[in-house]
């Protein structure tokens, strides 16, 4: 799967960036996938980092994100207030940012090429298996990835209390 630049550094191995996938679309709505890139050197710190359990250098995460899904209040979230006049890479990146995704994939390393070529082979089976990946809870209440693309992080508490 191929993806173009969204956001972050030029020097983007030094200090991470951003990418996104063509817009796909799963019989309901149009999804994209976010691959992103952190090192963790100079997100966390290197020394903190060497006394970590986990020495890896590079992060990387994979993310579904469906501008179409947000709810109208996160929709006006946003610095303008007109969500819909945006192009849809900068609707992906606003939800991106704001953390209304659902994190499918994360993998770190010490080699930023190898780790995104795995993440690329990732996302190809995101694609094919989609409604798989958005079943996963992501988070320990029973929240799954249908959930968080809509910015609904408390489902799962209120499907079990229901």
């Amino acid at each position: 799967m191929r993806f173009t630049w969204l956001t972050g550094d030029i020097d983007w191995m030094a200090y991470g960036a951003k990418w996104v996938s063509k817009k796909m679309n799963n019989g309901d709505f149009d999804y994209a996938i976010v691959m992103e890139l952190t090192n963790m050197f100079d997100a966390v710190g290197e020394e903190e980092i060497k006394q970590s359990d986990n020495t890896d250098k590079y992060h990387v995460t994979l993310s579904v994100v469906a501008p179409s899904e947000l709810t109208d209040y996160h929709k006006t979230l946003c610095d303008d207030g007109n969500f819909e006049d945006h192009t849809w890479e900068w609707q992906v990146e606003f939800a991106s940012s704001e953390g209304i995704e659902a994190k499918v994939f994360g993998e770190s390393s010490n080699n930023a090429r190898e780790l995104m070529k795995q993440a690329r082979k990732e996302a190809e089976k995101i694609e094919l298996l989609f409604g798989f990946y958005m079943d996963r809870p992501q988070n320990a209440i029973g929240s799954n990835g249908w959930d968080f693309i809509k910015g609904d992080v408390m489902a799962g508490l209120q499907r079990q209390t229901a």
